[in-house]
């Protein structure tokens, strides 16, 4: 139950998610830096999924703590987060079970993650699933066209953050 509570935190700190993919990206990123997620993650069909996430965002959202807005495209339902003012007060409340305390150092990590396009975060999340499964160099290139064939465009860009958060992304 802990875990929802770091959730909660990131999602104060980001002030506001434009998207379920994006937060699913932006947590998995940071878990993989040492960040104090404790979800378990899967490959889906945007890439790197929890399944625990997705309840833990329903929990809030059932519980008034973030708002959830939902918005209808083309392609589907698009969702929004944001944290409400009762979730402000619970997280001062239960500020002891809070492990996301943002430093500077921190801040900085959460701001390059945030500041990327989701097709990147997507790109970028996906690239780490295949390099923590063993796939690197040319496998793992083949691997990336296989599985993200219509966003190979943003390859650059998620080599370049993946470099930018220390990671080696072959």
């Amino acid at each position: 139950m802990k875990s929802i509570f770091e959730v909660a935190s990131l999602i104060c700190i980001l002030g506001k998610v434009d998207g379920r993919k994006r937060l699913q990206k932006i947590v998995y990123l940071l878990q993989q830096k040492g960040f104090p997620f404790a979800e378990d993650f899967e490959y889906g069909q945007f890439g790197p999924y929890s399944r625990e996430l997705s309840s833990e965002i329903g929990v809030l959202v059932e519980n008034d703590l973030i708002y959830e807005e939902t918005e209808a495209t083309m392609l589907g339902d698009r969702f929004k987060y944001e944290p409400t003012a009762a979730l402000h007060e619970s997280l001062e409340i239960n500020s002891d079970n809070v492990k996301l305390h943002a430093g500077e150092k921190e801040m900085e990590i959460i701001t390059i993650i945030n500041k990327e396009a989701t097709n990147v975060l997507e790109v970028a999340s996906s690239m780490l699933f295949l390099l923590k499964s063993g796939h690197t160099g040319e496998r793992l290139a083949r691997k990336l066209q296989e599985w993200k064939p219509n966003l190979q465009a943003f390859v650059p860009e998620a080599r370049e953050l993946l470099s930018q958060l220390g990671f080696d992304s072959a």
